[in-house]
């Protein structure tokens, strides 16, 4: 039902963004956004029923007018909800909710699209990136730039079994493979028998 336009941490890592809209279909024409809600992977209640942890970035109890929304949080209300005052190296669940009725078009829409709550994701994309590009460094740096340094190997079989997970709305997978996805600087690249000084 809902279509998210932005999902991200800004650059500075002081701000995250949500925005998203009801669809444009003719079975949602009565549908409004009702709220907005973030969670924390660690602290997250059960999917699709944000628990009391979650913080509320937009709510709106009857304007059946708002079909699209924007809202930003700031880095400084992580602490006391979430126990981390960082939103690097972080990942969210954002939960959507619309209310509303839906018009008698509804019996075809595509198989799933007719539930009124809707969950997306915020990822710090550059510690990714920064990651990945670590690897490929790692990689090229070696005696052999055609072999894969076993921490990138890691990587990109963690990344690639979280972004299936992400897919499949299996959260529960979701939440633990994030935390196996990065290495950090001090785990050493294991090239031998290149004889490379």
């Amino acid at each position: 039902m809902v279509q998210f336009d932005d999902l991200r941490i800004s650059s500075d890592k002081q701000k995250l963004y949500v925005e998203c809209r009801v669809k444009d279909y003719d079975a949602y024409q009565n549908m409004y956004i009702k709220s907005i809600k973030l969670e924390y992977y660690k602290k997250r209640g059960p999917v699709g029923v944000p628990g009391t942890s979650a913080i509320t970035m937009y709510s709106n109890p009857s304007d059946t007018s708002i079909k699209q929304v924007r809202a930003t949080l700031n880095v400084t209300s992580l602490t006391e909800t979430f126990g981390t005052d960082k939103f690097e190296g972080g990942l969210f669940y954002v939960t959507v909710e619309c209310d509303g009725t839906l018009g008698a078009s509804a019996a075809q829409l595509p198989c799933g699209e007719d539930g009124t709550i809707d969950i997306g994701f915020i990822l710090d994309w550059e510690k990714l990136y920064v990651q990945g590009m670590a690897g490929i460094n790692s990689m090229l740096r070696g005696c052999n730039p055609c072999e894969v340094p076993g921490n990138f190997e890691h990587f990109l079989l963690v990344w690639n079994g979280l972004k299936l997970a992400m897919d499949a709305c299996d959260y529960e997978l979701v939440d633990k493979l994030w935390g196996k996805l990065f290495f950090s600087e001090s785990d050493t690249v294991k090239i031998s028998g290149c004889g490379c000084r």
